[in-house]
This record gives structure tokens, sequence and C-alpha cells, in this order.
């Protein structure tokens, strides 16, 4: 949370109990985490954001190294972002 600029909110999704959202604000969420499903190892760990811009400047801004917004085969937006070890985040809209 400190990394990102962000404080830990409510998310408001009903039928997502254990996701964790990250605010920039009190009231509005920016990054949702949420369950992963299927096997690990075929996973990309993701964080959702209703504001994908936003998040990508604000990352950026604080050094952590982020790519180009990119669009996937259903029009989702999202860009991937790697912490300080070097895994890879895709920060990706919510779905």
């Amino acid at each position: 949370m400190e990394k990102l600029g962000m404080c830990k909110i409510r998310t408001g999704i009903e039928d997502c109990p254990e996701c964790v959202a990250l605010g920039f604000e009190r009231d509005e969420y920016a990054i949702t985490l949420g369950p992963a499903a299927g096997p690990p190892e075929e996973l990309t760990a993701m964080l959702y954001s209703n504001k994908v811009q936003k998040a990508r400047e604000l990352l950026a801004s604080r050094g952590v190294r982020v790519g180009e917004i990119q669009q996937d085969r259903q029009g989702t937006h999202y860009f991937e972002m790697q912490d300080l070890e070097g895994n890879v985040i895709e920060i990706t809209e919510e779905p």
C-alpha cells in the first residue's frame, strides 16, 4: 500500500467477499485484489482497476516498472508491471 500510495477500502463487490480493494481516496477504489482461478503455474497475478490509465501513471511516477496499456481479444485494457523481484503483475480493467 505504501509503494502504491493507496489505502485499503471496502470493495462493494458482494460476490467477492475475499477481495481486497486499494484506493487513492477512501470512497473510491482503484485496484481490487481478487482470487485467482486455475493452476498456479499457468497464472499471472492480476489486479483489477476501474482507472487503468490513472493506475499506470501513479505506479510509473513511483518508480514501478510498467508496460504500455494494451487491449486483449475481448477488448479489455490492461498493462503489466513488475514487483521488486521482477514478477509480472497484470493490471486490468474490472471484469
